[in-house]
């Protein structure tokens, strides 16, 4: 396979750069191919787009039969829509990239979901924040630790006395205590 770059890829790998024929520059403008004996070029083209010469070299002298020639312009078609795709595939993972950059430097939590509502991408706020609800949403649904614990009841004695003297307010508390 040849493109309009200096890039060629050749299959076993050790083989040559094709020598293309003088008119592939006329080749690949009109989409044409070209068929000689021992060798056959067609173009790599889809949506009117030519990506390149698809180069077939054999060692016998013979020429190609119109329906081999058909089945290579059928393969140079199918590389085309290959390319194509890989080339969409690309643009996609690019713009993924690009989505991911914007959303991870929203600091506000940041959700994208689809058209039933599931969650396609979270910033990393929008995963703290959720990370908190359910650290939150678990201690809710934990049982009480001290479920079945009586507290001990409170009696509240309350005296005024005036002009008591400090080492008697003292033994009063310590009596208290001790009851």
């Amino acid at each position: 396979f040849c493109a309009l770059s200096d890039t060629f890829y050749s299959w076993p790998r050790e083989n040559e750069r094709p020598n293309l024929p003088p008119d592939w520059r006329l080749l690949m403008a009109e989409g044409l191919p070209h068929f000689a004996p021992g060798r056959a070029v067609a173009p790599v083209m889809t949506s009117g787009v030519n990506r390149g010469l698809l180069c077939l070299n054999w060692d016998q002298a013979d020429d190609l039969p119109p329906q081999a020639r058909q089945v290579l312009l059928a393969v140079g078609q199918q590389m085309g829509i290959a390319l194509e795709n890989l080339d969409a595939l690309d643009n996609l993972l690019r713009q993924m990239d690009t989505l991911k950059s914007v959303f991870g430097g929203i600091a506000d939590p940041l959700l994208l979901v689809d058209a039933s509502g599931s969650v396609v991408m979270a910033n990393q706020a929008a995963r703290d924040l959720a990370a908190s609800l359910a650290e939150l949403q678990a201690l809710d649904a934990a049982e009480p630790a001290f479920d079945g614990v009586e507290l001990p009841s409170t009696k509240r004695e309350t005296r005024i006395v005036k002009d008591t003297p400090v080492d008697e307010i003292a033994k009063d508390i310590v009596d208290w205590i001790r009851k």
